[in-house]
């Protein structure tokens, strides 16, 4: 279903001025709430819509650190880094919930092991990132 939405001719998709609109086609787009206070408890195929929309700040994030280089990396910092900070939510959230689903499905003993090292993956990977450039008194 999720992609015949995606893959839908966009000259088929008709726009209905009146409220409530009429149910005549397959895919009803309903903006009128697009944006409220509860959008933070949206989902999309089971994901949080704010989180998906967060996913283009890691693959960018990525790839620009991966592919333009230090020197870029140096110069755009002030750009580049927020972007990481941003990445970072998404994708906790997604460990969190990779690790509580294969917890769930394991032994009390190693779901409490799992949750213990996964949970706080994102802070060991930024001290040892840390240690590795020299910064000890910045992890002590």
């Amino acid at each position: 279903q999720g992609l015949r939405l995606l893959l839908t001719d966009p000259i088929s998709i008709t726009v209905e001025r009146q409220f409530p609109p009429k149910f005549s086609a397959d895919i009803q787009l309903c903006s009128y709430t697009a944006m409220n206070l509860y959008y933070y408890k949206y989902n999309v195929f089971g994901m949080n819509v704010i989180l998906v929309n967060l996913l283009p700040c890691v693959f960018l994030s990525i790839s620009l650190g991966m592919f333009f280089g230090e020197e870029f990396v140096h110069r755009f910092s002030l750009l580049i880094f927020p972007m990481c900070l941003l990445s970072t939510i998404p994708l906790a959230y997604y460990i969190g919930k990779a690790v509580s689903s294969i917890s769930a499905q394991t032994s009390f003993a190693f779901g409490a092991i799992l949750n213990a090292t996964f949970g706080t993956i994102i802070e060991l990977i930024l001290y040892l990132i840390a240690l590795a450039n020299g910064f000890q008194s910045l992890v002590l």
